[in-house]
C-alpha cells in the first residue's frame, strides 16, 4: 500500500517543476531574439549616420615649380555658389575656371541670342545697364578637375564690362550630352586637354 502511495506522490512534483523548467527556456529564447532584433536596428541606424563625403580632388590652375610638363599635382576644388543661376551643389568653380579654345571671334555667331553684336556691343550693353549679368549666362562643364567654361564670347564681354565673376550667371552643364559634346569639340579643335587654357 505505501508503495502505491510514493508513485501517485512522485509525478505530482515532477510535473509543475518541469513545466517552470519550460516556462523558464521559452522567456529566456523570446529575451534573446528581443535583444537580437533591438541590436539589429541600433547597427543599422549607426550605419545609415555614418556616410562621409569625400572632397573633389583635381589639378592646380598654374604648373607648381618643380612640376614635369603633362603631369598636375592634385588639388582640393573649391565649391563656391557664384552667380544668379549657382546653388550649394555646385560642381564648378567659376573663380578658377578657365576656356576651352584659345582664340576667339569678336563678332558673336549668327544663331545666339546676341547675333549681330560683337563683345564690345555687349559689354557695353552691360556697363550702360541695357543688359544684366543674368542677361549673358555663362555654361560651364566640371572636367578632370578642372571647371570650363563654353561661351568665350560671352565671358569676355563681361570680363570687358568690369563684371566680377562672382556676379555672372553661371550654369553647371556637366553631364548633359549636348554641352559635354561642344566642350569635347572646342578641346579637340585646339588641341587642348581637360586642363583647358588662359586666354591672354
Amino acid at each position: 500500500m505505501s508503495a502505491s502511495i510514493r508513485q501517485r506522490t512522485t509525478p505530482r512534483w515532477v510535473l509543475p517543476f518541469l513545466a517552470v523548467i519550460v516556462a523558464v527556456l521559452a522567456i529566456i529564447g523570446l529575451a534573446a531574439t528581443s535583444s537580437a532584433a533591438t541590436d539589429g536596428t541600433a547597427e543599422t541606424r549607426v550605419r545609415a549616420s555614418s556616410v562621409v563625403a569625400e572632397p573633389l580632388v583635381g589639378p592646380p590652375e598654374r604648373i607648381a615649380a618643380g612640376q614635369r610638363l603633362g603631369e598636375e599635382p592634385s588639388r582640393v576644388v573649391v565649391v563656391v555658389a557664384t552667380g544668379v543661376a549657382a546653388n550649394a551643389a555646385t560642381r564648378v568653380d567659376i573663380a578658377g575656371a578657365r576656356f576651352a579654345q584659345k582664340s576667339y571671334s569678336e563678332m558673336f555667331s549668327s544663331g545666339g541670342r546676341f547675333a549681330g553684336q560683337s563683345i564690345d556691343d555687349v559689354a557695353g550693353a552691360l556697363r550702360s545697364g541695357a543688359l544684366s549679368p543674368k542677361d549673358v549666362p555663362i555654361d560651364v562643364i566640371a572636367r578632370g578637375g578642372n571647371s570650363l567654361i563654353l561661351n568665350t564670347r560671352s565671358s569676355q564681354a563681361l570680363i570687358r564690362a568690369g563684371i566680377p565673376r562672382s556676379s555672372w550667371n553661371v550654369i553647371d552643364r556637366t553631364g548633359q550630352a549636348a554641352y559635354e559634346a561642344r566642350l569635347t569639340g572646342q578641346l579637340t579643335r585646339n588641341g587642348l586637354t581637360s586642363y583647358g587654357t588662359e586666354l591672354p
